[in-house]
């Protein structure tokens, strides 16, 4: 009887192992998960300090040029505008696009098709909100405008090797006079 109560106490040992060990590799599991997602958050975050930078340079860009900003991330069910201006009786909807590494190709080739009817639909939206302002005697124009840092010609999976002029950490570091800007009036 002493001998299958050991045995028996053995096979709870035993078993206890096994579920500690599993608790053990699922609780690294689930950190290591959690760690992928951060990154994913911290990345998202990162990009989209990028993309307000990129819209801060475009809009002093406008400003600069005698356009007065009438809108800016103007959003609607039917899609979001980066920046609406205007410059005499030129109603100007414009889609910004940063890109600081290059990677992806030209960034204006980022506004496609769909991209395109998004923002048409939005800014029939804008106009249908804002009849009695912007009437039949005004011209409505699509730009795009392109903000691009100096990093340039990297390959994909390469790291990025960020430069002095940019930590994502510190803003003031972010030199925004690096910045390469490219306005395409009546892109689509």
């Amino acid at each position: 009887m002493a001998k299958r109560q050991n045995g028996k106490t053995a096979k709870r040992q035993n078993n206890k192992r096994t579920k500690q060990q599993n608790s053990k590799s699922h609780l690294k599991a689930v950190t290591e998960e959690r760690e992928n997602i951060q990154e994913v958050i911290n990345l998202s975050l990162h990009n989209q300090k990028v993309g307000f930078m990129g819209q801060d340079k475009a809009r002093q860009h406008l400003v600069d040029m005698g356009y007065a900003i009438v809108a800016e991330n103007f959003r609607c069910r039917l899609g979001e505008i980066d920046l609406i201006a205007t410059r005499g009786n030129v109603l100007v909807f414009l889609e910004v696009k940063t890109d600081l590494t290059g990677l992806y190709g030209e960034a204006e080739s980022r506004v496609n098709v769909r991209k395109q009817r998004r923002i048409k639909r939005a800014a029939l939206f804008f106009l249908a909100e804002n009849k009695f302002r912007y009437h039949r005697n005004w011209e409505y124009r699509f730009d795009v405008i392109v903000v691009e840092g100096p990093v340039i010609n990297m390959q994909k999976n390469q790291e990025i090797p960020w430069k002095p002029w940019y930590d994502s950490n510190n803003e003031e570091d972010f030199n925004r006079e690096e910045l390469n800007l490219r306005h395409i009036e009546s892109a689509f």
